[in-house]
């Protein structure tokens, strides 16, 4: 059509912000002269946000074509483009994606490992248990966090199969659930000084120390239901994220 010509022809020469406008209707588009810009953009373009924007359009043709060239992005310079190269092969099923979700998530960056355990939740594969252990137990809370809440998203779509993939999901939610219960920060507060003391108002307040022991979550059996197992997880997430501002 005319109007799909027009946007395609503007996605190539106009302004920075034409152009993303532009890339973004075609984004449904599934036209082979779409195809073809999202490609040449995603691969040659010198505005960044225009090439994330063309590597995200072409997650969503899902043919042989797309997967093929989303391949050759997860070799990007960018760690954004991998990353978004990598959400769109996970979600059209590509198998070689899993390879690359493994390497993300033993990384040693916590920059990566959050990532990876973010992007584990649109993913069908699960990896090794002992990659799972590493990451429930790692010093970062986001990637714990993440974490968890891939595995409950694993959980929510696999509910009600008994294989063995729920177990080790199981089994691995739980090894998160209980190191987020029973977290140990010791990060130190600032000094908070006021210089005009006044009533009930102190010069000086000691260090403060978080505490988050709060209540001790139960064990969780990995022989225990699903549903029980979500309340469980989730009622943890909600206390670290409270807790990672600061319990004071």
């Amino acid at each position: 059509p005319e109007s799909t010509r027009i946007l395609v022809e503007q996605a190539r020469h106009g302004s920075e912000r034409l152009r993303l406008f532009c890339i973004e209707s075609l984004a449904e588009n599934k036209s082979p002269a779409v195809f073809a810009l999202f490609r040449d953009l995603a691969g040659e373009d010198e505005e960044f946000h225009v090439r994330r924007m063309a590597v995200a359009g072409l997650g969503k043709f899902e043919t042989d074509a797309s997967r093929e060239f989303l391949l050759v992005c997860l070799q990007d310079s960018s760690l954004d483009i991998r990353t978004l190269a990598l959400k769109s092969l996970l979600r059209i099923g590509a198998e070689e994606a899993n390879a690359e979700l493994e390497k993300m998530l033993t990384h040693e960056g916590p920059v990566r490992l959050s990532n990876g355990a973010k992007l584990l939740e649109i993913s069908r594969w699960l990896p090794p248990l002992d990659i799972l252990q590493n990451l429930a137990s790692h010093r970062s809370d986001t990637v714990r966090i993440y974490l968890t809440m891939s595995l409950i998203a694993h959980l929510e779509r696999d509910e009600g199969e008994q294989d063995g993939q729920q177990g080790a999901v199981l089994q691995g939610v739980q090894a998160a659930a209980d190191l987020l219960a029973s977290a140990e920060d010791r990060q130190h507060l600032r000094l908070h000084l006021n210089g005009r003391a006044r009533a009930r108002i102190p010069s000086r307040v000691a260090i403060v120390v978080p505490d988050l022991e709060g209540t001790q979550a139960p064990d969780l059996h990995p022989a225990a239901g699903p549903e029980s197992m979500l309340h469980l997880v989730e009622d943890q997430v909600d206390h670290a994220r409270r807790d990672g501002v600061g319990h004071i």
